[in-house]
C-alpha cells in the first residue's frame, strides 16, 4: 500500500518463500524417567538443543538418534539438516 501524501506514505513489502520445517521429536525410555524439552519446529541449518530432565531416583545414560549414543550428556546441541 502507497499512501499519496508525503507525510503518510506507506510501503509494505510481502514476500514468501518456500520454507521447509524439520520437527524435532523425542522420547524418555523409561516414560516415568523424566521429560524432554526442545521439541519444536525447526528450519535447516538452524541450530536444536534438545534437554533431558530426569525424574528424581533416574540417572541420565546416553542420547540416541536412531542408532548409536551422540551425547553422554542430558543436553544435545545439533545443526538440523535435511
Amino acid at each position: 500500500m502507497v499512501g499519496d501524501k508525503a507525510s503518510n506514505t506507506r510501503v509494505y513489502k510481502l514476500w514468501f518463500e518456500p520454507w521447509v520445517l524439520y520437527i524435532i521429536s523425542t522420547s524418555f525410555t523409561p516414560a516415568v524417567g523424566g521429560k524432554m524439552s526442545g521439541c519444536d519446529f525447526y528450519t535447516a541449518d538452524s541450530t536444536a538443543t534438545v534437554r533431558a530432565r530426569l525424574a528424581a531416583g533416574y540417572e541420565f545414560v546416553s542420547c540416541t538418534d536412531g542408532g548409536p549414543g551422540v551425547s553422554l550428556t542430558p543436553t544435545y546441541t545439533y545443526t538440523v539438516s535435511g
